[in-house]
């Protein structure tokens, strides 16, 4: 039994993230107000967002908790080029679900972008 259960756990492990991941990802321009991300937060029920220049790279992220501070500090018309996390750390497609794994362990970030 344990066997098997080593074989599943390395299987699971090794799975790409491109298998599993939502492909069709929102994302916003530094231009934009938290306010305006606060409602598309809302409308796509979604907990965060990559933020994109105009070549759609991947730039910072904002997410549901930095909306709350915005709101609990009075910021929430602040440009998201000010508030949005810089330090983004990305994926490739091949990574592996272990790959995940080790980042959220050593990073204390809720989400990880996977480029192409």
């Amino acid at each position: 039994m344990e066997r098997i259960l080593e074989k599943v756990q390395r299987f699971f492990l090794d799975t790409p993230v491109e298998e599993i991941m939502n492909s069709d990802v929102m994302s916003v321009r530094p231009d934009r107000t938290l306010r305006q991300v606060k409602e598309v937060l809302r409308l796509k029920r979604i907990s965060g967002v990559p933020v994109t220049d105009e070549k759609n790279r991947v730039i910072g992220i904002i997410s549901i908790e930095d909306i709350i501070k915005a709101l609990e500090g009075g910021y929430i018309d602040d440009l998201v080029e000010k508030r949005m996390t810089k330090n983004v750390i990305s994926l490739e497609q091949s990574a592996t679900l272990k790959d995940v794994i080790d980042l959220f362990e050593k990073y204390a970030y809720g989400r990880f972008p996977v480029i192409d």
